[in-house]
């Protein structure tokens, strides 16, 4: 059976070799023209940045997140139970700047965007399939030369070269190849088009690893009818440090609409101390920041900044607050 992926990625590196055969036109004019590459630099800190900013890919900056989990947990009746969190988290994290993407990192593809992939993987599918059995032959021969090459101890680059030299110098090859490659233009470039219109511009800023340190004042208790005396109130606490190469931020900023999500995982730890009780022995626990693993907030008018987000959750409320501090 046809491996349509693992074919479409050989015969796609196929035709970027074929086009490298083609002889690149002269330019129109010695004078080159500004290229738009070249970003606006963060501004400094206590300048607030325009909504529609796009900083520069690799720029760097610094998220300082508190989080407040208080809540009273009560259950009434003959079985009656209490239970309190109270919880202070703070992490600073790293964080890094991305070339502008047209697909969300946090939410994913829209609809729109679902549509086009499907649209434009149909007309690439048809194209795979259509490819004659001796390209398919041609294909697979030339990638196993490259795994050869490779474990003969050559880098990437030398072995796509030699892979390049290949189909460059198979005259018939590159004919066949040309001519797959004009199959069906209208419907990839109505495919092409349509992604187009449905991309975004969104700048995500990538985080890896936070540091900081987590406060418990938990406690538990439960009455239980069956049992003689007054049941113990069972505490846990403690503080310990926070130090994980975990992603726990991600921001993006959407430059069409100026505004910006953050994308914040829960902090965790373990080693905190609870006490014996209800027949349990006294050990140490893991804790979390927040009750859910996932929290996105916002979208907030502007682009990355100091920002503060809440919601409510059984008997209580978690608060998590942020600052954005601009990096050299």
């Amino acid at each position: 059976m046809l491996n349509i992926g693992k074919t479409a990625a050989i015969v796609s590196m196929l035709l970027t070799f074929a086009a490298c055969s083609d002889p690149a036109p002269p330019p129109s004019d010695t004078t080159a023209a500004p290229t738009s590459t070249d970003a606006t630099p963060i501004a400094a800190a206590d300048t607030p940045l325009p909504a529609t900013i796009e900083v520069a890919d690799g720029s760097k900056g610094e998220l300082t997140l508190g989080f407040t989990w208080t809540s009273r947990i009560e259950t009434p009746g003959e079985f009656a139970q209490l239970i309190v969190f109270n919880r202070n988290t703070q992490i600073t994290c790293p964080i890094v700047a991305s070339s502008v993407q047209s697909i969300s990192m946090i939410s994913g593809a829209t609809p729109e965007q679902e549509a086009a992939q499907a649209q434009l993987g149909a007309v690439a599918t048809a194209q795979i399939e259509a490819i004659p059995p001796d390209i398919i032959a041609t294909a697979n021969a030339l990638e196993k030369q490259k795994g050869t090459c490779r474990k003969a101890g050559g880098s990437r680059k030398e072995c796509d070269m030699q892979m390049m030299a290949a189909t460059q110098s198979n005259p018939e090859l590159l004919k066949q190849m040309g001519q797959m490659a004009q199959t069906d233009p209208e419907g990839r470039e109505l495919a092409e088009a349509a992604m187009e219109n449905a991309a975004s511009r969104l700048q995500p800023w990538f985080n890896e690893g936070c540091r900081g340190s987590m406060t418990v004042a938990d406690s538990y208790w439960a009455n239980d009818p069956t049992l003689a005396g007054p049941e113990p109130t069972i505490h846990t606490t403690g503080t310990e440090t926070i130090d994980t190469n975990d992603t726990l931020i991600t921001v993006e900023t959407d430059l069409d609409k100026g505004s910006t999500r953050y994308m914040i995982l829960m902090p965790q730890e373990s080693g905190f101390a609870q006490e014996a009780g209800y027949g349990n022995e006294a050990q140490l626990v893991s804790a979390g920041a927040m009750p859910e693993p996932v929290v996105i907030a916002g979208p907030f008018p502007g682009p990355i900044q100091n920002g503060a987000h809440s919601y409510p959750v059984e008997g209580g409320t978690v608060a998590i607050h942020w600052t954005f501090k601009p990096l050299r």
